[in-house]
């Protein structure tokens, strides 16, 4: 299949990786680790990248992301990041008792996530409106986690959602059996070794883990913030 841009290059190449695990999300995780990388390296400074940290701030999922990714790169340093907190800090101690609710949207990060997600999942649709990028995927390891799945889903082209769902549900239902496989090996009468099927429920909790929900973590903090000024 002949890629149409950049981000169908990436797809395909995603798609080609002996990797079972849900290729949007594996896109989505290097896209957001690479402006993260990005930022730590080249645009600590920046006024603009400054200012929205202060304003969106960022939620503990990234801030621990982050602290990961500084573990694993340790060519990057600690201070960018030591700036980038301390304007962040200083901000919220300038705001702190101003009757607002500034600081209780979204995240910088998420914010790009989101966006990233969208340019992802459209094209991904595109792709599997097609013939050809369907065989793709079923000539893959890939396996769409059920989020992802049902976004794709609904992009997919009328003619091709049969298809993409039947590729998906075979992946799963191996999934299902290799699970069947690794409890039944737990008789005592058993006398076979486990094997791959041994770590599947790693990559199956990934697949249906429900996605963090922004709003309902937005309007959690807000009552929060509301119940201690009606006190």
């Amino acid at each position: 299949m002949r890629p149409r841009d950049f981000v169908e290059i990436k797809i395909i190449d995603a798609l080609s990786e002996k990797d079972q695990s849900c290729p949007v999300c594996r896109l989505i995780n290097e896209s957001v680790e690479k402006l993260v990388d990005t930022i730590l390296y080249e645009l600590v400074n920046d006024p603009q990248i400054r200012s929205n940290l202060r304003t969106m701030g960022l939620c503990k999922q990234h801030a621990e992301m982050i602290e990961r990714y500084l573990q694993q790169h340790p060519e990057l340093g600690l201070l960018g990041i030591a700036i980038i907190y301390e304007d962040m800090l200083g901000h919220e101690l300038r705001t702190l008792r101003q009757p607002s609710v500034e600081g209780v949207g979204n995240c910088y990060l998420c914010d790009r996530q989101t966006q990233i997600e969208k340019t992802y999942t459209s094209s991904f649709g595109r792709i599997f409106s097609e013939p050809q990028g369907v065989e793709l995927f079923l000539q893959s390891e890939a396996v769409f986690c059920l989020d992802h799945f049902r976004k794709t889903y609904q992009l997919v082209d009328n003619s091709m959602k049969d298809r993409f769902e039947e590729i998906q549900v075979r992946k799963l239902s191996y999934l299902k059996n290799q699970l069947s496989i690794f409890i039944e090996k737990h008789d005592y009468r058993n006398k076979k070794p486990f094997g791959k099927e041994a770590n599947v429920y790693k990559l199956v909790g990934r697949l249906i883990a429900k996605p963090v929900s922004l709003d309902n973590r937005r309007n959690h903090k807000w009552q929060i913030w509301k119940n201690s000024k009606e006190r």
